[in-house]
């Protein structure tokens, strides 16, 4: 796999691709329960987000330390690359 070095293929591929994740990330948060964050860039720096519930509540979880809503100190949280 490598980099798509054509501006417009890119765009295309990107565009399609963050729709692909995006209804992934809707079908677990359904399917699961689950509470889902994702922030994409563009190749042009323009950020998309899907969040379920919301954006707000999710990083508040995360910030927001309590021992019912959030049994994971934010500092320990896994990073995914």
């Amino acid at each position: 796999m490598k980099k798509i070095e054509k501006y417009k293929a890119l765009q295309v591929c990107f565009s399609k691709r963050r729709q692909g994740v995006f209804k992934k990330a809707s079908e677990l948060s359904l399917l699961c329960g689950a509470h889902i964050a994702v922030i994409v860039f563009s190749p042009g720096s323009k950020p998309y987000v899907y969040a379920q519930p919301s954006l707000h509540t999710i990083t508040n979880t995360i910030t927001t330390p309590s021992s019912s809503s959030n049994p994971t100190p934010p500092s320990s949280l896994p990073t995914h690359q």
